[in-house]
């Protein structure tokens, strides 16, 4: 979910050493099959920008999503999802705390030991 404004990566780096966490938000790892996820520049960005932080607990509270983080610096929040999720809740969930206007991308992972079939 691509929200419609930047944040500066220098900025976040900047303001990580003296950043605190937001009350209520979960900025613990989150396990995956692929490991544990985490985003330390979550603890700035969210303190500067709350409807982040409130668009990933929205996120993680949906049905069908597994995991929800911050990407990189901001402003783009993604989350996984169970393989059978329906995103139409999750999508309305996203826009009650962000509103209308985001990009929002529906993507699959495949491992390599899955055969793929792109003509789909």
């Amino acid at each position: 979910i691509k929200l419609p404004f930047g944040v500066a990566t220098p900025w976040a780096y900047k303001q990580w050493r003296d950043s605190l966490e937001v009350p209520g938000l979960l900025y613990a790892p989150q396990s995956t099959p692929w490991g544990e996820l985490r985003n330390d520049l979550e603890r700035p960005v969210f303190a500067k920008y709350p409807v982040l932080g409130l668009l990933k607990a929205r996120l993680l509270n949906a049905p069908g999503v597994t995991a929800a983080l911050m990407s990189g610096s901001g402003s783009t929040v993604f989350a996984l999802l169970e393989e059978d999720a329906d995103t139409a809740p999750i999508l309305r969930a996203v826009e009650d705390e962000a509103g209308e206007e985001y990009l929002s991308f529906d993507t699959r992972i495949f491992s390599a030991q899955e055969p793929v079939d792109i003509s789909a």
